[in-house]
């Protein structure tokens, strides 16, 4: 007789591991078939110890264990994934349960079906970093993939979105279309299982593919590219709120793959990895970089006495959109905030409109419903909207203001600003499908003198050149509360200098000597990265230090028992308790953060008492935001 341990696919909660008896020792990585809650689930056997070894363990037990029949084995997960979900749920503190289904498909055979062998373990795979603009990178890759087949090798090339595998697929398959293997979600199932038996031919073959599929094994994969390496598209926004880039890493390391991650920007992470030669430089690494579109940065002078009036847009930018526009040439404007306005706030008593769940500040949108004009509050996190009201629900007064500048309100002034122009818009309201999106970028490109005026979200669908763009306010990019921000606007001003051909106008009234946009405006990485780094280092951030923020919300009472539990638990670590004011349904948000020094961690006795947390904590492994 034995004992077994398994983990489910899928399960609510956070479950780490399940205890049966059983009169067959299953093979670690077995996906077999349980009972949970009435019902059957898939779940892979992490181990199979003789009772004969734990007797003292149970006899101790409180509980006793349910002996399981024998079970059909449905397929096997391979060494180096269950040793790949072993590191990353030890290296963020999270339940293997999570990562499991943070890492499997949906659609399992991809794994399943894997080859039943990996590369040699006497390979000493390397980790290069490719900095280019978009065409440069694909230049490269198509090399890559040549000189790999050349020498009997598969090649990886993972994207974080599906237009991105678009993309990749028209940039590498020239020539070798039929060794082109692409796996993505959204395909019909027979579709599907065509790219998956293609798994087993036995020639090279270029795999593209997004995050979710990219842990399959091949024994013959020499190379795994990590496109866009900086892309949102690599984080989950659910938990267990997995790093795609860092598990994509983990996972080339332990199948002994070489990596090219690709960026034109990449994250200052893996530049000071370069620098302590843990990567290598992918052929001679820029100091800058030459991009067609020139950067201006445009000072509005700010209103001290009144005698200035407000606006949007500066007499320059107006002039230049204008210009741009008589030459039948196409702008593209960004604006960093989504609706009317980030948020609405209480003149008289301070209070901010928040999200009852997350805590963050409520935007304020317009919608239009038969030609009558309606206005919602909506969170940023959840998605979740309500009427606006019309009286602070703190204080009862009637004097709600808004603050700051949403694209909503930019459209609203740039039509006035440019009456007779072709306007598009480009944000999560129009854009709410990759068809939709496709199509709005599709109509911009086929029609001359056109503004399209969009979120961050609209450059990954600006793949031709444009003759001129812009940052409505640099102010609002410039003010998010995240320790990764200069980073981001960085890489923003500097995508924007790739897509233009003209002029790339960026507008501040606060801060026109900013370092960023100087050095973004010279392309300089090396002037940027000397001083981002050196700031990370100062402050322990990332990587220099690691962040385990916890989160968790309910009454006052609930929080402040939840609070003296963390303290008690980790008040050695030095956590720190933070939060805002209760919400209009009297809920409080509170955050604890747990700071540490890079060479203290992972550490198993802390990663224990954060497993051991509730599942109502929400546990986040060095989030973008901390406040």
């Amino acid at each position: 007789m034995y004992v077994i341990e398994v983990v489910p696919l899928s399960v609510g909660g956070s479950v780490d591991t399940l205890s049966y008896f059983s009169s067959i020792p299953y093979e670690r990585g077995s996906v077999i078939t349980i009972p949970i809650r009435a019902r059957d689930t898939d779940a892979v056997v992490m181990s199979a110890l003789p009772v004969s070894a734990l007797k003292t363990v149970l006899r101790a037990a409180t509980f006793t264990l349910r002996k399981l029949p024998p079970q059909i084995i449905v397929g096997h997960l391979l060494p180096t994934f269950l040793a790949l979900v072993d590191t990353i749920a030890l290296e963020r503190a999270q339940h293997q349960t999570d990562v499991l289904s943070a890492l499997v498909p949906k659609r399992r055979e991809l794994l399943l079906h894997a080859s039943t062998s990996t590369r040699r373990s006497d390979m000493l795979p390397s980790v290069q970093l490719l900095i280019n603009t978009e065409a440069g990178r694909f230049d490269e890759y198509q090399r890559i993939v040549r000189e790999s087949f050349a020498k009997h090798e598969s090649v990886m090339c993972v994207v974080p979105t599906l237009r991105s595998v678009e993309y990749a697929v028209r940039a590498l398959s020239s020539g070798i279309e039929k060794y082109v293997v692409v796996l993505r979600g959204g395909k019909a199932a027979k579709a599907e299982r065509e790219q998956l038996a293609r798994l087993s031919e036995t020639h090279p073959l270029l795999i593209i593919t997004t995050p979710t599929y990219a842990y399959l094994e091949r024994s013959d994969i020499g190379t795994t590219i990590i496109e866009s390496s900086r892309s949102k598209g690599y984080k989950t926004i659910k938990k267990p709120y997995l790093d795609h880039v860092h598990a994509l890493l983990t996972h080339a390391r332990l199948a002994h793959r070489n990596v090219i991650i690709g960026d034109l920007v990449p994250h200052a992470e893996h530049m000071v990895a370069l620098r302590e030669r843990r990567f290598e430089a992918y052929g001679e690494l820029p100091k800058r970089v030459e991009l067609p579109g020139e950067l201006t940065v445009v000072h509005q002078k700010k209103d001290h006495d009144g005698t200035i009036p407000f606006t949007l847009f500066s007499e320059q930018m107006l002039a230049g959109i204008e210009d741009v526009l008589a030459k039948r040439g196409r702008v593209f404007l960004l604006s960093a905030r989504r609706g009317l306005s980030p948020l609405v706030a209480c003149a008289d008593c301070g209070n901010i409109f928040r999200d009852a769940e997350s805590g963050a500040p409520l935007s304020l949108h317009r919608t239009m419903k038969n030609g009558v004009e309606e206005r919602w509050l909506v969170s940023q996190t959840s998605g979740a909207r309500q009427p606006m009201r019309d009286v602070c629900p703190s204080c009862g007064s009637w004097r709600l203001r808004e603050r700051g500048i949403g694209i909503q309100h930019v459209e609203t002034e740039l039509r006035k600003a440019l009456p007779d122009v072709a306007i598009t818009v480009f944000d999560h309201t129009t854009a709410t499908t990759e068809g939709k999106a496709r199509k709005i970028a599709d109509i911009f490109y086929a029609i001359h003198s056109q503004v399209m005026l969009g979120t961050p979200l609209a450059l990954p669908y600006l793949e031709k050149p444009i003759d001129a763009s812009g940052v409505v306010s640099m102010d609002s990019l410039l003010a998010v509360p995240s320790w990764r921000q200069n980073e981001e606007v960085f890489a923003t001003l500097l995508a924007l200098r790739e897509k233009t051909d003209g002029p790339v106008w960026a507008q501040t009234r606060h801060r026109p000597d900013d370092s960023v946009l100087a050095q973004a405006a010279k392309g300089s990485l090396s002037g940027f990265y000397d001083e981002e780094i050196e700031a990370r280092k100062t402050y322990s951030y990332p990587p220099y230090g690691s962040f385990v923020l916890l989160s968790y919300q309910g009454t006052k009472s609930a929080v402040d028992a939840i609070e003296v539990e963390l303290k008690e638990r980790f008040g050695a670590y030095g956590i720190l308790c933070y939060g805002m004011p209760p919400g209009d349904d009297g809920r409080v948000l509170r955050r604890g953060l747990l700071r540490f020094p890079r060479e203290s961690w992972p550490d198993d006795a802390i990663v224990d008492a954060i497993r051991a947390l509730p599942p109502t904590i929400k546990v986040e492994f060095d989030p973008e935001r901390i406040v």
